[in-house]
């Protein structure tokens, strides 16, 4: 929805202009303004939740987040044989999915509709993600993870973290999962889902 925040003006926060770069922001820009609109104009209690990336094992294995972390822990499991990754020298603020989705719930229970940054606050490189993840299952991501320019973006975000205090202050929301907890409990939560998946696929086998 911001976009590449042209004077590195960060974290961002509720009041920033919205100036998206690619069709799937403006699609996002146009919810968000779509439900103000309605909001003022015909007095409905409708709100905005603005969510960074919020991480589970329920991700599409289309996400980076989930390729690297599924990718990895079959890795560890005799499974795959190589990471491939694109731009790495990115910066995000990831945080974990259940924890925001309480802040959506706390959102509906206010009794005036207001928009809200719901993020970490944190911002951290694609490449210290893969770093974590790789060290956090022994694995060399030097041997493993392999570079491909084809799988760069022609217009990517530089680096992007929200402002979470709004969020903090009104809803009484706390976030208090760090960088290394949340890659943890995604790598555990990963680890669960592909044994559950080898089990069914057996199963079906049988």
């Amino acid at each position: 929805m911001f976009g590449n925040i042209k004077n590195k003006n960060l974290p961002i926060n509720e009041n920033f202009l919205l100036r998206p770069i690619s069709p799937y922001g403006v699609s996002k820009a146009a919810s968000h303004w779509i439900t103000v609109n309605y909001r003022e104009a015909h007095n409905l209690f409708a709100v905005c939740g603005i969510c960074f990336n919020h991480e589970s094992v329920l991700r599409n294995k289309n996400f980076v987040t989930k390729k690297i972390i599924n990718t990895a822990v079959k890795i560890s499991l005799g499974l795959a044989d190589e990471l491939r990754l694109g731009n790495i020298k990115v910066y995000r603020d990831w945080g974990y999915a259940p924890k925001y989705v309480e802040a959506m719930w706390l959102m509906l229970q206010k009794d005036n509709p207001d928009d809200y940054i719901i993020s970490s606050g944190e911002v951290h490189s694609l490449e210290e993600f893969v770093i974590k993840v790789f060290e956090k299952l022994n694995l060399n991501v030097d041997k493993f993870v392999k570079i491909d320019e084809s799988l760069y973006r022609q217009n990517d975000l530089e680096i992007n973290y929200g402002d979470n205090s709004k969020a903090k202050r009104e809803l009484k929301w706390e976030y208090n999962i760090s960088f290394d907890k949340l890659i943890a409990t995604l790598i555990d939560d990963e680890i669960e889902f592909i044994k559950w998946e080898l089990k069914n696929k057996k199963s079906e086998e049988y």
